[in-house]
Protein backbone atom coordinates (compact mmCIF):
# COMPACT_ATOMS: atom_id res chain seq x y z
CA UNK A 1 0.00 0.00 0.00
CA UNK A 2 1.05 3.52 -0.03
CA UNK A 3 0.89 6.37 2.79
CA UNK A 4 -0.05 9.87 1.29
CA UNK A 5 0.99 13.44 2.95
CA UNK A 6 -0.53 16.40 4.14
CA UNK A 7 -1.62 14.82 7.37
CA UNK A 8 -4.01 12.62 5.75
CA UNK A 9 -2.42 8.74 5.99
CA UNK A 10 -4.11 5.32 4.32
CA UNK A 11 -4.28 2.72 2.33
CA UNK A 12 -5.60 3.68 -1.53
CA UNK A 13 -4.20 1.19 -3.42
CA UNK A 14 -1.03 -1.43 -4.10
CA UNK A 15 2.09 -0.65 -5.90
CA UNK A 16 3.64 -3.28 -7.76
CA UNK A 17 7.45 -3.36 -8.98
CA UNK A 18 6.75 -1.76 -11.82
CA UNK A 19 5.39 0.78 -9.81
CA UNK A 20 1.82 0.97 -11.21
CA UNK A 21 -1.01 1.92 -8.66
CA UNK A 22 -3.66 -0.45 -8.42
CA UNK A 23 -7.01 1.02 -6.64
CA UNK A 24 -10.62 0.17 -6.88
CA UNK A 25 -13.02 3.15 -6.12
CA UNK A 26 -13.33 6.02 -7.83
CA UNK A 27 -10.93 9.01 -9.11
CA UNK A 28 -10.97 12.14 -8.56
CA UNK A 29 -8.59 14.92 -9.11
CA UNK A 30 -9.03 18.63 -8.53
CA UNK A 31 -6.88 19.36 -11.20
CA UNK A 32 -6.24 18.31 -14.73
CA UNK A 33 -4.94 14.61 -15.29
CA UNK A 34 -2.00 14.46 -17.46
CA UNK A 35 -0.11 12.05 -19.64
CA UNK A 36 2.99 12.36 -20.61
CA UNK A 37 3.24 13.04 -24.90
CA UNK A 38 6.38 14.18 -25.78
CA UNK A 39 7.91 13.58 -29.00
CA UNK A 40 11.27 13.00 -27.14
CA UNK A 41 9.49 9.63 -25.40
CA UNK A 42 8.03 8.54 -28.66
CA UNK A 43 9.82 6.32 -31.47
CA UNK A 44 8.03 4.74 -34.93
CA UNK A 45 5.48 7.56 -34.97
CA UNK A 46 3.32 7.40 -37.78
CA UNK A 47 -0.30 8.05 -39.09
CA UNK A 48 -3.80 5.86 -37.88
CA UNK A 49 -4.34 4.41 -41.07
CA UNK A 50 -8.61 3.52 -41.53
CA UNK A 51 -9.83 4.99 -38.26
CA UNK A 52 -13.10 5.04 -38.94
CA UNK A 53 -12.62 1.32 -40.26
CA UNK A 54 -11.32 0.83 -37.09
CA UNK A 55 -14.02 2.61 -35.03
CA UNK A 56 -16.94 0.88 -36.88
CA UNK A 57 -15.66 -2.03 -35.58
CA UNK A 58 -15.99 -0.71 -32.17
CA UNK A 59 -19.01 -0.45 -29.90
CA UNK A 60 -19.76 1.02 -27.42
CA UNK A 61 -22.77 -0.45 -24.80
CA UNK A 62 -24.47 0.20 -22.21
CA UNK A 63 -24.52 -1.97 -18.76
CA UNK A 64 -24.70 -1.89 -14.95
CA UNK A 65 -21.39 -2.29 -12.91
CA UNK A 66 -20.99 -2.09 -9.22
CA UNK A 67 -24.68 -1.38 -8.65
CA UNK A 68 -24.47 1.97 -11.21
CA UNK A 69 -27.02 1.53 -14.03
CA UNK A 70 -26.74 3.03 -17.43
CA UNK A 71 -22.97 3.22 -17.48
CA UNK A 72 -21.51 4.12 -21.10
CA UNK A 73 -18.26 2.36 -22.09
CA UNK A 74 -16.64 -0.91 -23.56
CA UNK A 75 -16.42 -4.59 -23.23
CA UNK A 76 -12.55 -4.76 -22.47
CA UNK A 77 -12.51 -7.98 -24.34
CA UNK A 78 -14.56 -6.76 -27.31
CA UNK A 79 -11.69 -3.42 -27.91
CA UNK A 80 -8.75 -6.43 -27.84
CA UNK A 81 -10.21 -8.17 -30.63
CA UNK A 82 -9.44 -4.55 -32.63
CA UNK A 83 -7.07 -2.55 -30.52
CA UNK A 84 -5.03 -5.12 -28.43
CA UNK A 85 -2.62 -2.28 -27.65
CA UNK A 86 -5.24 -0.41 -25.70
CA UNK A 87 -6.24 -3.12 -23.52
CA UNK A 88 -4.50 -4.43 -20.48
CA UNK A 89 -4.64 -7.86 -18.54
CA UNK A 90 -3.74 -7.73 -14.70
CA UNK A 91 -2.22 -10.09 -12.87
CA UNK A 92 -5.02 -11.45 -10.96
CA UNK A 93 -6.47 -14.46 -10.01
CA UNK A 94 -9.31 -13.56 -12.94
CA UNK A 95 -6.50 -12.06 -15.28
CA UNK A 96 -9.35 -8.64 -15.04
CA UNK A 97 -9.29 -6.56 -19.11
CA UNK A 98 -8.73 -2.94 -18.75
CA UNK A 99 -8.87 -0.71 -21.34
CA UNK A 100 -6.81 2.55 -22.21
CA UNK A 101 -9.63 5.00 -23.03
CA UNK A 102 -7.44 7.88 -23.62
CA UNK A 103 -5.86 6.19 -26.41
CA UNK A 104 -8.94 5.81 -28.54
CA UNK A 105 -9.59 9.60 -28.19
CA UNK A 106 -6.52 10.07 -30.93
CA UNK A 107 -8.57 7.46 -33.14
CA UNK A 108 -11.52 9.76 -32.76
CA UNK A 109 -9.51 12.69 -34.12
CA UNK A 110 -8.32 11.26 -36.95
CA UNK A 111 -12.25 9.38 -37.91
CA UNK A 112 -13.49 13.11 -37.60
CA UNK A 113 -11.21 14.13 -39.96
CA UNK A 114 -11.50 10.98 -42.41
CA UNK A 115 -15.20 11.92 -42.07
CA UNK A 116 -14.73 15.61 -42.60
CA UNK A 117 -13.07 14.61 -46.28
CA UNK A 118 -15.69 12.43 -47.30
CA UNK A 119 -17.91 15.33 -46.47
CA UNK A 120 -16.11 17.73 -48.49
CA UNK A 121 -15.77 15.11 -51.33
CA UNK A 122 -19.49 14.43 -51.28
CA UNK A 123 -20.37 18.15 -51.31
CA UNK A 124 -17.45 18.64 -54.81
CA UNK A 125 -19.82 16.15 -56.55
CA UNK A 126 -22.81 17.52 -55.64
CA UNK A 127 -22.19 21.22 -56.63
CA UNK A 128 -20.57 19.59 -59.45
CA UNK A 129 -17.45 20.77 -59.05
Amino acid sequence: GIIFGNGATGQIGNIDTSGNLYMSGNVTAGGDVITNSDIRLKSDIRSIDDSLGLINRLNGKLYTKDGKKDQLGFIAQEVEQVLPQLVHTANDEMGTKSVNYQGIIALLVETVKELSNKIKELESKLNGV
